[in-house]
C-alpha cells in the first residue's frame, strides 16, 4: 500500500537544505582544500569572477538535490516544487517595460557620472546572484511549501520568513553586522517579498529571476553605490518606478487564483 504524501517533512527539508546552502557558499573559503584549489585555478589564469561561479555550482547541485527528495516525499514533480516552469502569456513585456526606468535611466546616470561596467560586476550580479538567489529563496523557502500547503497564508507565512532571511544573506553575521546593517535588511526583505509575489502570480519563478537581473543591471549601469539600501535620490526613483510598473502590469494581467 504506498505511504501518503508528507508536506511538512517535505517543507523541513527544503528549509535547511535551502538555508545551508548560503551558509556553505559563505565559509568555503575557510577548507584549506578549496583555497589550494582556487590557488591551482588562479595560477592557471582563471580570473576571480568566473572561479566564484562555483557558488551557483553548489546552490544549483543542492537546489537539484531538495527538489527531488521533496518530490519522492510529495509526489510532484521537482519543476513544480520550485516553480521552475514557463510563466504565464506575455511575462517578457512587463519585464522589459518595467525595467526600462531602470535600464535606460541607469545607462544615462552611469554616462553622467563616467561609470564604466565592468565584466567583474556583470557576471556576479546579473548572472550568478539572481539565478542563485532566486532559486534557494523563492524556489526553496516559498514556493515548495506553497505548493505542498496550497494556500496564500501558506505564501505569506512562508514568503515573509524566506525574505528575512534573503536580507541577512546581505550584511555581515554578526551582532554588530546586523545592527550596523538593519536598513540593508529591511529593504533587501521587503524586495525579497515583492519578488516572492511576482513568483506566485506570474507562476514562474523564471519571472523574478528576470527582474531580479535587470534590476541589479540598471543598478550597475548607474554606478549606485551603496548596495540595496544605497543610491542616491534618482537611483531609487529609477528603481520605484520599475517595481510600480511590474506591480500594475502584473495586477491588471490577473494572477494565481484565490484558494
Amino acid at each position: 500500500m504506498p505511504t501518503k504524501p508528507h508536506p511538512t517533512r517535505a517543507i523541513i527539508i527544503a528549509w535547511v537544505l535551502g538555508l545551508a546552502i548560503p551558509i556553505l557558499v559563505r565559509y568555503r573559503g575557510d577548507w584549506p582544500a578549496y583555497k589550494q584549489l582556487h590557488i591551482w585555478l588562479a595560477n592557471q589564469g582563471v580570473i576571480d569572477y568566473l572561479r566564484n561561479l562555483d557558488q551557483l555550482l553548489i546552490a544549483l547541485i543542492i537546489v537539484a538535490m531538495t527538489a527531488l527528495i521533496c518530490a519522492r516525499i510529495t509526489r510532484k514533480s521537482p519543476s513544480e516544487l520550485l516553480m521552475v516552469r514557463t510563466p504565464r502569456r506575455r511575462w517578457w513585456r512587463m519585464v522589459l517595460i518595467a525595467s526600462a526606468p531602470m535600464l535606460l535611466g541607469g545607462l544615462a546616470l552611469g554616462l553622467s557620472r563616467g561609470f564604466v561596467l565592468l565584466a567583474s560586476d556583470l557576471v556576479p550580479k546579473v548572472f550568478r546572484a539572481p539565478i542563485l538567489e532566486e532559486l534557494v529563496f523563492r524556489g526553496l523557502l516559498v514556493a515548495v511549501p506553497f505548493v505542498v500547503l496550497g494556500t496564500r497564508r501558506a505564501f505569506w507565512r512562508f514568503a515573509i520568513a524566506g525574505s528575512l532571511a534573503f536580507g541577512l544573506l546581505h550584511v555581515t553575521w554578526t551582532i554588530d553586522g546586523v545592527v550596523d546593517g538593519w536598513m540593508t535588511i529591511l529593504v533587501t526583505s521587503a524586495g525579497g517579498v515583492w519578488f516572492a509575489w511576482i513568483m506566485r502570480e506570474w507562476r514562474s519563478v523564471f519571472v523574478p529571476m528576470a527582474m531580479h537581473a535587470t534590476m541589479n543591471l540598471g543598478w550597475l549601469l548607474a554606478g549606485s553605490a551603496g548596495g540595496a539600501a544605497g543610491g542616491g535620490l534618482l537611483d531609487n526613483l529609477l528603481r520605484a518606478a520599475t517595481i510600480a510598473i511590474a506591480t500594475i502590469i502584473t495586477i491588471r494581467a490577473g494572477g494565481e487564483p484565490r484558494k
